[in-house]
């Protein structure tokens, strides 16, 4: 058969009568490896990054389908004495920092690392630390942005019709939503938002002819708001019939529910 690379032949001018062979074979594991993986929830983009340590000091990685995961290239670390970062510079419209960010090591059962999730994400900075720069290491780094979203939910009591909605700092500037049985609420369509770190959202209803000028209440919470911060709280004010929700609620992966 033909050899292979990992055969070790022995001469026949070796195999003397009384000789006692012993083989030596040293395997040494490669360098650790660093990949970052990008998924943006409720859009997509191209989201750049800054590394260190081997990890290059910019790429990008562009998503194409919203909730899909991309992976980026795969670096060798320089030096596992020292610590890896990754920064992630989001494009425009999206929350500056991601919502989540680790690590998990796909040959972690021969590093060492094991399955667990490790690195550390302040802001917008993932840090991976020289105990997980294991010899063999294949780290995939998995970062994961979710744009805030606000939906609308009616409910009209005694009464049915069409109600319209002026939207300011959403992807969309208006809404319309018809209800067809009194006192069962309707949803309008999620829009993403515009910008969560400096503007406010107002939502503006105008009601149909013969009904109120302005709700009887108007108020928001968050379906996601375990994981956003937002909590079970609800928030948003009401004056006349224009509903704000302040800039401290519009928190990356907030689902923002506002019931009229």
């Amino acid at each position: 058969p033909p050899r292979r690379s990992s055969d070790l032949t022995i001469p026949t001018t070796n195999l003397k009568p009384a000789a006692q062979i012993v083989c030596s074979f040293t395997n040494t594991l490669a360098q650790p490896t660093v990949q970052v993986r990008k998924t943006s929830n409720n859009g997509v983009g191209t989201f750049a990054y800054a590394g260190t340590n081997g990890v290059a000091a910019s790429f990008n990685i562009i998503t194409a389908t919203a909730g899909t995961p991309v992976s980026g290239s795969v670096y060798t670390v320089t030096s596992t004495a020292s610590n890896v970062t990754v920064t992630e510079t989001p494009p425009a419209g999206w929350p500056a920092n991601p919502v989540s960010a680790s690590c998990t090591d796909a040959n972690g059962t021969v590093s060492g690392n094991g399955a667990s999730a490790f690195g550390t994400l302040a802001g917008n900075v993932l840090t991976i630390l020289p105990a997980n720069l294991k010899a063999g290491a294949q780290i995939v780094c998995s970062f994961v942005n979710t744009k805030p979203t606000v939906q609308v939910q009616k409910t009209s009591t005694n009464g049915i019709g069409t109600f319209t909605y002026a939207l300011v700092n959403m992807t969309t500037t208006s809404d319309s939503i018809t209800t067809a049985v009194a006192n069962t609420p309707v949803n309008g369509v999620a829009n993403n938002i515009v910008t969560s770190a400096a503007s406010v959202v107002t939502i503006t209803e105008t009601a149909p002819s013969g009904w109120p000028t302005n709700p009887a209440s108007a108020s928001c919470t968050d379906s996601n708001g375990a994981v956003s911060g937002n909590g079970a709280s609800v928030f948003g004010t009401l004056v006349g019939n224009v509903l704000t929700i302040p800039t401290t609620n519009l928190k990356p992966a907030a689902q923002i529910v506002c019931s009229f």
